[in-house]
Protein backbone atom coordinates (compact mmCIF):
# COMPACT_ATOMS: atom_id res chain seq x y z
CA UNK A 1 0.00 0.00 0.00
CA UNK A 2 2.71 2.26 0.79
CA UNK A 3 5.21 1.67 -2.54
CA UNK A 4 1.55 2.31 -4.38
CA UNK A 5 1.53 5.38 -2.81
CA UNK A 6 4.79 6.26 -3.48
CA UNK A 7 4.65 5.37 -6.97
CA UNK A 8 1.55 7.38 -7.45
CA UNK A 9 3.42 10.22 -6.07
CA UNK A 10 6.34 10.14 -8.57
CA UNK A 11 3.85 9.44 -11.04
CA UNK A 12 2.61 12.55 -10.47
CA UNK A 13 5.78 14.30 -9.66
CA UNK A 14 6.88 13.52 -13.50
CA UNK A 15 3.84 15.26 -14.80
CA UNK A 16 4.41 17.97 -12.83
CA UNK A 17 8.26 18.86 -13.99
CA UNK A 18 7.42 18.60 -17.51
CA UNK A 19 5.18 21.20 -17.27
CA UNK A 20 7.23 22.90 -15.45
CA UNK A 21 9.79 22.04 -18.20
CA UNK A 22 7.55 23.30 -21.02
CA UNK A 23 6.21 26.51 -18.63
CA UNK A 24 10.06 27.55 -17.57
CA UNK A 25 10.96 30.69 -19.12
CA UNK A 26 14.92 30.05 -18.63
CA UNK A 27 17.33 27.67 -17.43
CA UNK A 28 17.23 29.10 -14.09
CA UNK A 29 13.87 28.08 -13.93
CA UNK A 30 14.36 24.93 -14.62
CA UNK A 31 16.87 24.53 -12.22
CA UNK A 32 14.95 24.83 -9.17
CA UNK A 33 12.81 21.40 -10.49
CA UNK A 34 16.04 19.17 -10.92
CA UNK A 35 15.53 17.77 -7.66
CA UNK A 36 11.96 16.81 -8.09
CA UNK A 37 13.32 15.47 -11.61
CA UNK A 38 15.35 13.06 -9.83
CA UNK A 39 12.50 11.93 -7.57
CA UNK A 40 10.13 11.79 -10.39
CA UNK A 41 13.10 10.17 -12.80
CA UNK A 42 12.30 6.32 -12.89
CA UNK A 43 8.82 7.05 -14.00
CA UNK A 44 9.72 9.49 -16.99
CA UNK A 45 12.58 6.39 -17.95
CA UNK A 46 10.50 3.31 -17.73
Amino acid sequence: MISTAVWRIREALSVLTKKKKTLAASEQELFMYDDWEDIGNEVLTN
